[in-house]
């Protein structure tokens, strides 16, 4: 957008920029002018979502829902991050580009989430190589459908202002929360923080990573996991899942994984200073981790295992973790594991790692070094 050096109140002065209630009275502008400034009062609510717009006559920009707005005449209806309305005469540009906060693209504490995040992603993913941060405003938002990043090579910062202000709460049966990648691209260079993925026992996956490289999962909190759902799931190499708190109660009882690691090619995985409390499972690696760190963590009340290591795990290192009431259930109940002679055996214990699969994939220089373990 174009850049104003002249203070807003200098230009209101000169009547050079008219006041409108939201987005949808600058499409019954019918007398703008072009390069006319338009400050709407909110989004659709009066206070939440206020933007400066310039009226561009002549533009056919792409409409995103937030920096570029249908012109006159235009409506706005979306599905998801895709236009589906009428573009009109023109476009309404919003003058600051630096940053996109989802309030304005429309979201609305108390209100689904998933068009206006998904919007605000799509429209940041277009700057390319450069790191665009998409804010998340305080609030308590639901979320009908999962909201995926798409582009590949897009790096992006997807940011609440804190845990217990930014929640995001799933209100129906979804695959994930928040998905990154298809394995069809290169996702890297993503970074999660600050908000609350609340899986309320419907969302099958809180924040599926499986797909990204060199990002990171920090100061999240996620709850609510199903029985058979994850928490966190991230794959291939050079991630880092820091400082997050992970809990799966629900009704007074654990379920599902904190976290799962694929199986896929897994290099210079991080996982550090992180609470994991009442899972079945705290952390799933599956064959085909390699260079794993998983250290300074808590783990608490995972009933089968706090930590499990399928075969063909490379070079883990597991230290300095807290280990408080984990494993206690019963074998009978615990991780099912390969035997070498056939079949499968249940054990229950901190930390159950299988050796070998048939004698052809096989753990190997695994370290388990200054960890405390409590009943």
């Amino acid at each position: 957008g174009t850049s104003y050096k002249v203070p807003l109140d200098e230009l209101r002065k000169k009547g050079d920029v008219s006041n409108v209630a939201n987005v949808a009275a600058l499409f019954a502008a019918t007398h703008a002018r072009d390069n006319q400034l338009f400050q709407t009062l909110g989004y659709s609510t009066e206070g939440v979502g206020a933007n400066l717009y310039r009226y561009d006559a002549s533009s056919t920009a792409t409409i995103d829902g937030g920096f570029v707005q249908p012109g006159i005449g235009g409506t706005l209806s979306f599905s998801g991050a895709t236009f589906n309305g009428t573009s009109g005469t023109g476009r309404f540009i919003a003058v600051e580009q630096s940053e996109c906060n989802t309030d304005k693209f429309g979201s609305v504490s108390g209100s689904d989430i998933y068009g206006p995040l998904s919007r605000a992603i799509a429209s940041a993913s277009t700057v390319g190589s450069a790191l665009s941060t998409v804010t998340i405003p305080k609030g308590l938002y639901t979320l009908s459908a999962p909201v995926s990043i798409s582009t590949s090579g897009a790096h992006l910062k997807i940011r609440g202002l804190h845990p217990r202000s930014t929640t995001i709460t799933a209100s129906a049966s979804i695959a994930s929360m928040l998905s990154i990648g298809d394995n069809s691209g290169v996702f890297s260079r993503i970074v999660i923080e600050n908000i609350l993925f609340n899986q309320n026992n419907l969302a099958t996956i809180g924040i599926d990573a499986t797909y990204t490289r060199y990002s990171t999962i920090q100061h999240c909190e996620v709850s609510g996991t199903p029985s058979s759902g994850i928490a966190i799931k991230c794959g291939r190499w050079v991630n880092r899942i820091l400082n997050n708190e992970l809990n799966g109660e629900w009704s007074g009882s654990e379920q599902g994984t904190g976290i799962e690691v694929p199986n896929d090619a897994i290099n210079n995985l991080v996982i550090q200073n992180n609470s994991i409390t009442s899972f079945n499972i705290g952390l799933r690696c599956l064959a085909g981790a390699n260079m794993m760190e998983i250290s300074s963590n808590t783990f608490e009340a995972c009933d089968k295992a706090a930590i499990y290591l399928a075969e063909g795990c490379r070079q883990i290192v597991i230290e300095r973790n807290y280990f408080e009431t984990c494993g206690t259930a019963s074998d009978a109940s615990g991780v099912a594991v390969d035997v070498v002679g056939g079949g499968t055996a249940n054990y229950a214990a901190p930390i159950v790692a299988e050796w070998s699969q048939g004698g052809s994939l096989f753990l190997q220089g695994l370290i388990v070094n200054r960890n405390q373990f409590s009943d």
